[in-house]
């Protein structure tokens, strides 16, 4: 697990080096010359409006603290990005992407592996009833047309993200979970803010931000960007690294 920062720019360089042998330097002429990572001095977050919505009372204090440090360095600009409805719409695709190439993916991965146990046995010993179901649905419900089509959804969604941006100024297996006084499902609550970077291929880092007062669990903020921009975003990410709190992760 990468916790910091510092490691996932040393596993980015151990990338480098895995791919271009040891002289980085040599390997950056050309394509490499343009993966240099360096911290903005001025950097603009967007932040949508469906993402302040119906948060946990620690996780919503510990973002609104969150944005009112970056805010106070004078080097962070926070501006809304109305990004809800590509959110909403990466969420619906987001399952007909992921059972359009998972099983075929899972079934060259147990074979490279040699592993004595097939796809179906590896379905059916799923914990989670909401997770079984999902699968269950998913394998079902996805055609190869239904892939396609979300495939084109997807970079029509990239752009769309895109044009936004440059214009804007371990739980326990259980069904359901507790959210503000109200049982929710457990899974799609978890997920509601994550398909967008897995579905549409954006670059994402997560930083620590601090831990709940009641709960004393770790909440993080997590940065977005376009497609393309990982080194740009390991740039803002140490930047934005430096004026955040340091966490002290709850030992169980």
């Amino acid at each position: 697990m990468l916790n910091h920062v510092r490691q996932i720019l040393a596993k980015f360089q151990l990338h480098l080096r895995m791919v271009c042998g040891d002289s980085i330097d040599e390997c950056r002429k050309d394509k490499w010359r343009q993966q240099r990572i360096t911290k903005p001095t001025k950097i603009k977050l967007g932040v949508s409006p469906g993402h302040r919505e119906n948060l946990e009372p620690d996780v919503a204090r510990v973002f609104t603290e969150t944005l009112e440090r970056l805010t106070a360095t004078g080097d962070v600009e926070i501006v809304t990005v109305d990004i809800d409805d590509v959110v909403h719409r990466a969420h619906q695709i987001s399952q007909t992407l992921v059972f359009g190439e998972f099983e075929e993916a899972l079934r060259h991965y147990l074979a490279d592996t040699e592993a004595t146990v097939s796809v179906d046995t590896l379905f059916d010993q799923v914990g989670d009833s909401g997770v079984a179901a999902l699968m269950r649905g998913g394998r079902s419900a996805t055609s190869e047309k239904a892939y396609h089509q979300a495939l084109t959804e997807q970079r029509r969604l990239q752009r769309t993200y895109v044009n936004r941006l440059s214009t804007a100024p371990l739980l326990e297996a259980q069904e359901t979970t507790m959210l503000n006084g109200r049982a929710v499902p457990t899974f799609g609550t978890l997920m509601r803010h994550g398909p967008i970077a897995g579905t549409l291929g954006l670059p994402g880092i997560s930083l620590p931000a601090g831990c709940g007062a009641t709960t004393g669990l770790p909440v993080g903020v997590e940065i977005t960007a376009c497609p393309g921009t990982d080194t740009h975003l390991l740039g803002v990410g140490t930047a934005l690294a430096e004026v955040m709190p340091k966490v002290q992760i709850p030992h169980a």
